[in-house]
């Protein structure tokens, strides 16, 4: 009789000590989760804050828009500056392949001196 009291009082020891390690994970669940929730809440804060920014940029944008009547000079300005784009770029392509043909010459000399020397 005392064995079988024991083995239960080993049993009581063993759940009582499970059931304590299963709060403990609930604990560290609950607050891992109310962490999460603190941070989606401030996330969701930002978000609306961003929201009314931005939707007044738009409404500004708009207003701005609506002002300019006339878009003719924008646009001779616009295509100007893609003229102008496409020259620095066509300079810049030929400087660039400039560079490299003086580069291999340079070499070419280079290993033309070491020859002689």
């Amino acid at each position: 009789h005392a064995l079988e009291e024991r083995e239960a009082a080993n049993l009581r020891n063993t759940a009582c000590a499970r059931a304590k390690q299963s709060v403990e994970n609930f604990d560290a669940v609950l607050t891992s989760t109310e962490t999460q929730l603190a941070e989606a809440e401030r996330a969701a804060k930002e978000a609306r804050e961003l929201a009314i920014v931005s939707r007044e940029r738009a409404e500004q944008l708009t207003k701005d828009a609506e002002g300019v009547q006339d878009t003719s000079s924008l646009e001779e300005d616009v295509s100007n500056a893609q003229i102008d784009c496409d020259a620095f770029q066509s300079a810049y392509d030929f400087a660039k392949e400039s560079k490299e043909e003086a580069v291999w010459r340079a070499a070419e000399a280079r290993l033309a001196h070491e020859k002689n020397c």
